[in-house]
């Protein structure tokens, strides 16, 4: 299984090959532009969406040097 995280290539995804799409996880913060797109496109394809889970508090990753953390991928 794959995470991607770029909401383009998850509509590209689901437009050719929505079967291989396993799962959507989408925050409340990510429900506009392209991912507002790939939830509709998901919910006709019958693509399970469910929330992220929790961020671990104690992860050693650190965002303070400008690091990106995204609130939505898909598992192909």
């Amino acid at each position: 299984m794959i995470t991607v995280k770029n909401p383009h290539s998850v509509l590209a995804a689901l437009t050719t090959r929505p079967k291989d799409v396993q799962r959507i996880y989408l925050s409340s913060d990510a429900a506009d532009g392209a991912w507002k797109q790939v939830r509709a496109l998901a919910e006709k394809n019958g693509v399970q969406i469910q929330a992220p889970p929790p961020r671990d508090k104690n992860s050693k990753k650190d965002f303070s040097d400008g690091g990106r953390f995204s609130q939505a991928w898909a598992e192909m």
